[in-house]
C-alpha cells in the first residue's frame, strides 16, 4: 500500500472512528488500513478486527476514538478530558474521503501564513509560540476576521485562539471572542483511510451565554453560527490539502511559522523504521 505522498501512513495515535450518531448503525470498512466493522452495543459501539489484533477505544466529545500503534501496543497517552459543564452539545461535520494526510492537515496550526491569505484574517499575531510536550504541539493566536454577514459586514471579530495538535489525529481549538464574550471549542479529527485518504471530521461547542429566556435560542444560534464559519474555514483549505505535494526539507521563510519545529515534534509518531 503506497504512503501518501513520502509520508508512512499510519501514524501513532488517537482516530476518530465515527460521531456517536454515524456509528448508530453498523459500519464496514478500513481506518488506519485496518479492516474494522463496528456495531452499536447499550454501552457504546464494540469494535470487530477482521486482523484479530486489539482495538482501544475510548467515548469523548459525542465520537469514538481509535488507538493505532503499528505494533500494535496499548496506548501511550489519553486524550484530554474536557469539562463539559456550561458548553452546548457538539455539532459535527464530516468528510469522507480525502486525498491527504494527518500530518498535511494538522500543519494548518503552525502555518501561521496561511490565515491571512486563504481565510482572510486581519492582524494575526503569535501571543504565544508554538512549544512541545511529548505528544502535545500547543501554541496561542490573537486574529480579528470579519463576522458572518447576517450580523454586519463590516463588523470584526475579535478573537484569541489557543490550539492543542495531540498526535497527528487530534486537534483542539479554544477560542475566545473578546469583544462578543462568546467562548468557543472547534476540534478537527484526521483519519487515515488506506494510505492515501483520509477521513475529515470537524466538531465544535459554545460555551452557554447567560441570557434568559433567549438563552436557548441564543445558544443554538450561537453555535450554528460558529459551525458555520468553521465549515467554510475547513472547505476553504480542502482544495490545498487535496493538490500540495509533501517536501521532506521545504524552503520555509520567516513569515510561515514553525513549520520545521512541527515538522521535528511528528516525527515521534513514525516508526523507526520509516522513511
Amino acid at each position: 500500500m503506497m504512503a501518501f505522498q513520502g509520508l508512512h501512513p499510519f501514524p501513532t495515535g488517537w482516530y476518530c472512528l465515527g460521531f456517536h450518531w454515524e456509528l448508530r448503525a453498523p459500519q464496514h470498512g478500513i481506518w488506519c488500513g485496518r479492516r474494522l466493522r463496528t456495531r452499536p452495543v447499550r454501552d457504546g459501539v464494540q469494535i470487530e478486527a477482521f486482523d484479530g489484533r486489539p482495538c482501544h477505544i475510548v467515548h469523548q466529545q459525542d465520537a469514538v476514538f481509535l488507538w493505532h500503534n503499528e505494533a500494535g501496543g496499548p496506548p501511550d497517552w489519553a486524550l484530554p478530558v474536557l469539562e463539559e459543564t456550561g458548553w452546548s452539545r457538539y455539532s459535527g461535520h464530516c468528510w469522507p474521503r480525502l486525498r491527504s494526510h494527518p500530518q498535511e492537515t494538522s500543519e494548518n496550526s503552525v502555518d501561521i501564513a496561511h490565515f491571512t491569505f486563504i481565510h482572510g484574517y486581519e492582524d494575526v499575531r503569535e501571543i504565544a509560540p508554538a512549544t512541545v510536550e511529548g505528544p502535545i504541539l500547543s501554541a496561542r493566536y490573537g486574529i480579528t476576521r470579519n463576522a458572518i454577514p447576517f450580523i454586519h459586514r463590516h463588523f470584526k471579530l475579535q478573537a484569541e485562539f489557543n490550539v492543542q495538535v495531540i498526535g497527528l489525529g487530534y486537534s483542539l481549538v479554544e477560542n475566545n471572542i473578546r469583544n462578543l464574550g462568546i467562548r468557543t471549542r472547534q476540534m478537527v479529527y484526521a483519519t487515515p483511510l488506506d494510505g492515501n485518504h483520509i477521513a475529515l471530521r470537524i466538531a465544535g461547542s459554545v460555551r452557554s451565554l447567560p441570557l434568559g429566556p433567549l438563552k436557548r435560542p441564543v445558544n443554538h444560534l450561537a453555535r450554528w453560527a460558529m459551525m458555520q464559519g468553521f465549515i467554510q474555514d475547513v472547505t476553504d483549505d480542502l482544495v490545498i490539502w487535496e493538490n500540495k505535494r509533501f517536501l521532506d526539507r521545504p524552503r520555509v521563510v520567516s513569515g510561515d511559522g514553525p513549520i520545521g519545529r512541527y515538522r521535528a515534534w511528528a516525527r515521534q509518531f513514525y516508526p523507526a523504521t520509516a522513511s
